[in-house]
Formats: C-alpha cells, sequence, structure tokens
C-alpha cells in the first residue's frame, strides 16, 4: 500500500503509520539524489499530510520544532484524519503591517536615530516573514525571529541583547498598534505576543554592550584644533554644561533664560525637546559661565532670528566659503558666476540641515580624531565619543557637590511624573554652575589647525 493510500484508507486509524517529520535542505544543499534544491525555505522541517507540505516555523528537529509537529499532528487526528479545510486569508500580510507602522511611527515627532532603529527592526521583519499573512503570525514565529536576532544578526553580525530587546519590541509595538487602529490584526494576537519574554541578562548567549567611561579632558584639549569652530563649541559646551548630545544639538536662543533675577550669573536652559519629554517629564539646564563665554559669539550672529538653533551645519558651510573666497588669488571668471546661479536653482540631495543631528555630530567629533592621529597628534587609537563628555562631567560634579547634586545637574529623575522645577532644584544647580572649574584653554591662545574641509 503507497503512503497516499493509506493517508486515505479508512484503516488508517488503526494503523501505527504518523507522518515524518522530514527536513528541508536549505538552498545550495542537494538531495540523495544528487539534484539541487530549488528555492527551498530555509532549514526548516515540513509535514506532508494529504500530498501538501505544512512547514514548521523553528529550526530543524529543534524542542520547539518538536512541539509544533505534534501540535500539528494532534490537529490533524482532532480533524478525522481528514485533510485540513481550505485557509482563507485573513488579515494583511506582514509586508502591508510593517509598511504602515513605520509611516505611522515616523509622524510620531521621534527622533532620525529613532526612526532608523524603527526601519531596521521592521525591513528585519520584512526579509523574514514579510509574505505571510499577519493571521498566521504567531508567538512561536516572533520567538524563531529573537532565536535568530541572537545567532545570526543581521548581514552575519549578531546584535547585543539590548537591542535585540529593543527590534522585539517595536515588531510586538507594530501588532498592537494594527490592532488599535483596525488594520487587520486578531485582537488576541498583540497578547499573544506579549508572552515572549525579552532576553535577560546572563541568561542568554548574546552579547553586552560595554560601559564607556568618561574622556580625559587632555585628550579632548588635543582633538579640539582639528574641529571647526561650531564642532568646538558644540564640544566645549557639551563637556562643561553636562549635556545630552541632543540638547547641544536642539540650543536655541528662546530656549535659554538669561535674565533670572535671583541667579544673575547663571543661565538656565529648558529644551523645546529631549529624551524624557514623552514621559511628561521637564528638563531644565544651568550653563556655566564658561560655556557662557562659549556660546556668546554664536548667540550674538542668531541674535535676530531666537528660534534658530545656535550651531547649525549650514552656517559651518557659508564659513568655509567665505573662507575660500577671501583666499583666492585669481580672479572670478564669467563662467564661473553663470555656475553659481545655476547651481542656486538647483536642490542638493545632501544639503546642509538647519541643526546638527547627534549622528552628524558624532561623525565630525571622528573626524577630527582621525585628522588629529593623521597630523602625529598623541591621542588613544579608540575613538571617544561626544556622550563620554557627559560621563566625565557627571562623574565630576559627582566627586565635588554629592550625588543629587549631579543627578540634578544631569537631568536624571527617579520621580514619575516631574511637575516642575522647584526652587530648590534651581538653586542646586545655579550653585554647582558658579563653582565649576575651567576645563579648556583661552580659545585665543588655542591653534586652530583645522584643513580647509566643512564639518
Amino acid at each position: 500500500m503507497t503512503r497516499k493510500s493509506l493517508l486515505k484508507s479508512p484503516e488508517r486509524k488503526s494503523a501505527k503509520y504518523r507522518p515524518a517529520y522530514r527536513y528541508q535542505p536549505v538552498k545550495g544543499e542537494k538531495t540523495l539524489e544528487g539534484k539541487p534544491i530549488l528555492n527551498p525555505p530555509p532549514g526548516r522541517g515540513f509535514v506532508e499530510l494529504h500530498g501538501k507540505r505544512h512547514y514548521i516555523n523553528a529550526p530543524y528537529e529543534s524542542g520547539e520544532g518538536w512541539g509544533q509537529y505534534w501540535d500539528l499532528i494532534r490537529q490533524w487526528e482532532n480533524n478525522g484524519y481528514k485533510p485540513f479545510p481550505t485557509h482563507v486569508k485573513t488579515g494583511i500580510s506582514v509586508n502591508e503591517l510593517a509598511a504602515k507602522y513605520l509611516g505611522w511611527f515616523s509622524e510620531q515627532g521621534y527622533t532620525k536615530e529613532t526612526i532608523e532603529h524603527c526601519h531596521r527592526a521592521m525591513q528585519f521583519l520584512i526579509d523574514h516573514c514579510g509574505s505571510l499573512s499577519t493571521a498566521d503570525f504567531t508567538r512561536h514565529t516572533l520567538k524563531s525571529l529573537q532565536e535568530k536576532l541572537v545567532t545570526d544578526g543581521v548581514n552575519g553580525e549578531p546584535y547585543k541583547r539590548l537591542t535585540i530587546n529593543r527590534y522585539i519590541n517595536l515588531i510586538k509595538n507594530a501588532f498592537i498598534e494594527g490592532e488599535e487602529r483596525g488594520w487587520g490584526i486578531d485582537e488576541n494576537l498583540p497578547g499573544q505576543l506579549a508572552k515572549v519574554r525579552a532576553l535577560r541578562q546572563g541568561r542568554t548567549t548574546a552579547g553586552e554592550y560595554q560601559e564607556r567611561d568618561g574622556v580625559d579632558d587632555a585628550v579632548v584639549e588635543k582633538t579640539l584644533p582639528f574641529m571647526s569652530e561650531t564642532v568646538q563649541a558644540m564640544t566645549m559646551v557639551h563637556r562643561v554644561s553636562d549635556m545630552r548630545s541632543q540638547d547641544v544639538c536642539n540650543l536655541r536662543i528662546c530656549d535659554i533664560e538669561m535674565n533670572d533675577p535671583d541667579y544673575p550669573d547663571v543661565w538656565f536652559y529648558a529644551p523645546h525637546t529631549h529624551k524624557t519629554q514623552k514621559k511628561g517629564k521637564k528638563l531644565l539646564k544651568a550653563i556655566p559661565p564658561e560655556a557662557q563665554e562659549i556660546l556668546a559669539p554664536f548667540i550674538e550672529a542668531k541674535k535676530n532670528d531666537p528660534t534658530a538653533y545656535i550651531f547649525s551645519p549650514r552656517d559651518v558651510l557659508k564659513k568655509h566659503r567665505q573662507k575660500l573666497r577671501e583666499s583666492r588669488k585669481t580672479p572670478v571668471q564669467p563662467s564661473q558666476v553663470e555656475r553659481a546661479k545655476r547651481a542656486k536653482k538647483r536642490k542638493p540631495k545632501n544639503a546642509p540641515g538647519e541643526k546638527y543631528q547627534v549622528s552628524s555630530y558624532r561623525t565630525a567629533v571622528q573626524r577630527a580624531q582621525e585628522r588629529a592621529r593623521a597630523a602625529g597628534v598623541d591621542i588613544p587609537e579608540k575613538n571617544w565619543f561626544p556622550h563620554q563628555l557627559r560621563h566625565t562631567s557627571t562623574t565630576e560634579i559627582k566627586d565635588r557637590f554629592g550625588m543629587k547634586a549631579a543627578r540634578d545637574m544631569a537631568g536624571h529623575s527617579n520621580s514619575k511624573v516631574t511637575k516642575g522645577y522647584t526652587k530648590t532644584k534651581k538653586e542646586r544647580i545655579a550653585k554647582v554652575a558658579r563653582k565649576q572649574r575651567r576645563v579648556f584653554s583661552d580659545p585665543n591662545q588655542r591653534q586652530n589647525t583645522l584643513p580647509p574641509v566643512s564639518g
């Protein structure tokens, strides 16, 4: 009796035969006859029932794979050993869900870096489950994606534990938003996906990020001459004022209080957007006298437009071109004038923005270190990053003024909702700002060795 006839036979119920859990080779592997496999699923097992293959969404013969196999067998037995009814597709595809969620996410006011993380998470979801219907997406599917991030990562580079948890949460949130907004997601699915727990430290093979220490002020001082004037000022304000990178990039005159009658020697900065804003918290930063001296010429240049960003890549490019014009030795030809007019009409794809992004600020600092090493300056081979300036500043404030003052200066809070800034807190951060030591040397005595490039 052939296999198909056995499956159709009424004697099947008493037969000891059970469908095999078989292996589907990955692309490039060959069958026993030596024939190549064309377009196979990636290394999964399958069960063939009534001539139709039912693929297991887990690595072949893994514990999860065997679990799904026995679930399928039990469903088949409960169905009276008959073919399953034809599946009618319900809901939208994972491709459509990812596209809708990414479009919605991009309009919520998140930073460019956060949107990029969401884009990577949705792209990973599409690459592995794009053609799948959301009705067929289960917690086992999500668990398989989590395991794949741990073992394979993206492009052969496994992600760290915290990044994996972040991406899995973004995928969960996509299904939650899809259900809430009526995108065709089963109302019970988000609750099922919530059962997939986050990876815990020490209980997974996923790697951990190394904690970054602060950066030595002497190293920063050696790197400053290889930065543009704008990035120099950003770096020094960042170090002195104990801000986050995004708070430095978002500095505007209209957000700075310069004439507080109770604290005439300290400026207070309330960013219009910041990291914990969506949690209902407020942020207030004190700008010490040294940082005020650094900011003064930039504020003077932008005094007619208080809503403009103090540090702008457009200003850097404008100054760079002005220096090139001043150092020009040959007369400007008419053809060059015509080309310049045509160039103004065009809209370049990579035109500098009105403010620095955290990523572009970080890139400018890294390039300055590369130029410093190329010039023979003795700095460590490993690059330091702008956020390490905040580590250095917070550690110094904690050692000099105590933990509570360091927490206030850094903008950290243990309360659930911050209703407002009290005068007590303002007094503490003003006291710290007044007594902070001078970190950098006189800029007039610093020789700027920046080559003629922008940024």
